[in-house]
């Protein structure tokens, strides 16, 4: 089975194609200029790198926010026109989710955050069991300095990544010594992560069809 997954939900932008959970091709870009004018040709890069046409795609997967409204909204346009074209099955896949699979099977917690302006950020808390990623809170736009105060109360590692973290990172890891920031190349969303997680929603039986 073949997925093509697009992440516009931040600056970057990044777009994967992963065959039974395998990557073939992942390309990302944050270059400041606006998706409109690249979210294709990012989706044409993985496939032509990869060499596979877009006729054999098998479902096609964005994530769906949070994030920047704007470049949720292209992918998701896009994602949905590319399924209704080829009359193929899209997966939405929560963004959060999707960053904290970055650093999938991280022993620890993993606390994805996304910039939500005015000190405030998307979060979510997620560990490792069985094998598999799962979340321990609900998403949720909360305070930096609550944010904070709830960690506080973990005494073991968390990692943490994210677009909020330039932002905020050395004010976390000042208040909370147990806390860890991600590698620079797990920090904002992939598509690959995206393009993994919807292979999994699939077999679940949670694609959609328009």
């Amino acid at each position: 089975m073949k997925i093509l997954a697009i992440d516009t939900s931040t600056a970057a932008a990044s777009s994967a194609i992963v065959e039974n959970g395998s990557l073939l091709c992942e390309f990302t870009i944050n270059d400041g200029k606006k998706h409109s004018e690249k979210l294709i040709n990012i989706v044409n890069i993985a496939l032509e790198n990869s060499g596979i046409d877009i006729n054999d795609i098998d479902a096609f997967a964005c994530s769906i926010g949070p994030g920047s409204f704007t470049g949720l909204r292209l992918g998701a346009a896009a994602v949905k026109g590319f399924g209704q074209a080829l009359n193929k099955p899209v997966i939405a896949v929560p963004t959060l989710d999707a960053l904290a699979y970055n650093v999938f099977p991280y022993s620890g917690l993993i606390c994805p955050i996304l910039d939500a302006q005015r000190n405030m950020v998307y979060s979510s808390l997620y560990t490792t069991k069985d094998n598999e990623l799962r979340k321990l809170e609900d998403y949720r736009a909360i305070g930096i300095d609550e944010l904070i105060e709830k960690l506080g109360e973990f005494n073991e590692r968390i990692v943490m990544l994210g677009d909020a973290m330039p932002i905020f990172g050395e004010k976390l890891k000042k208040a909370l010594p147990n806390v860890i920031e991600s590698s620079p190349g797990t920090l904002y969303p992939r598509a690959s992560s995206v393009a993994l997680l919807a292979e999994k929603l699939y077999k679940e039986g949670k694609a959609l069809r328009y």
